[in-house]
C-alpha cells in the first residue's frame, strides 16, 4: 500500500476555510509534506527551528492563500498559543525526534490548540536515525507502536518501507478529532 492521501483527512473540514499548523516543517520535501503543501488552506503556519531548513521554506510554494513561517522550537511555540486557536495541527515525521515525555506533551498541547483535528504521521517501530544535514534535531529519540495510539479517532498503518527510503519501517497516520477542551 502506498501513502494515504492527506486530503482525505481534511476535505470534510473545507480546507479553504482552515488555519493549519505544520510543526517541524523541515524542508517540506518528503512525499507527505508535498501533499500538505498542495492543500489550499486559508492559512498555513510552518514552525521550524533549524535555520537552513527555515530559510529554505521561504523558497517553497504552498497552495494556502497565506503562509507564515516561524523559526522556533516547537514546544516553545506551542506553549504561547491560545486554546482552540487553529483548526488543524499536522505533526509529520516529528514525534520520533522527541524524548517520549516531551512528545506526549507536544501531542497534548496540539490537541489543546486544535479546534478540529490533529494529524500525525510517523514511523512505527524502531527507526534509528542520526543527524542529517548537520541538524541534531533530526536524531530519533523515541520509538512508537500501534498500541501507543489506541485512543485515536482513526489510525491507518502500512508498510512504509516500500515507499520511504529514509524510514525503512512501518508507518502510521493517526487522527485525533478535537472537540471542546482547551488550556
Amino acid at each position: 500500500m502506498g501513502y494515504p492521501r492527506l486530503r482525505d483527512y481534511v476535505d470534510d473540514l473545507n480546507p479553504a476555510e482552515l488555519v493549519a499548523v505544520n510543526l517541524g516543517s523541515g524542508r517540506s520535501e518528503s512525499p507527505v509534506s508535498i501533499q500538505l503543501r498542495e492543500i489550499p488552506f486559508a492559512r498555513i503556519v510552518n514552525v521550524e527551528v533549524f535555520k537552513p531548513y527555515f530559510d529554505y521554506l521561504g523558497t517553497v510554494a504552498f497552495a494556502a492563500k497565506a503562509t507564515e513561517h516561524h523559526q522556533e522550537e516547537i514546544l516553545s511555540w506551542m506553549q504561547r498559543q491560545e486554546a482552540k486557536s487553529v483548526d488543524v495541527v499536522f505533526i509529520i515525521d516529528v514525534l520520533e525526534h522527541f524524548e517520549r515525555r516531551d512528545a506526549l506533551f507536544l501531542l497534548f498541547e496540539a490537541r489543546m490548540i486544535a479546534r478540529k483535528r490533529v494529524i500525525i504521521w510517523l514511523p512505527i517501530g524502531n527507526c534509528v536515525q542520526a543527524a542529517i544535514d548537520g541538524n541534531y534535531y533530526q536524531v530519533h529519540k523515541s520509538t512508537w507502536s500501534k498500541d501507543d495510539f489506541l485512543d485515536a479517532d482513526r489510525a491507518v498503518f502500512w508498510a512504509a518501507r516500500e515507499v520511504h527510503e529514509q524510514h525503512p519501517v512501518d508507518a502510521g497516520l493517526i487522527v485525533y478529532d478535537t472537540k471542546g477542551g482547551g488550556k
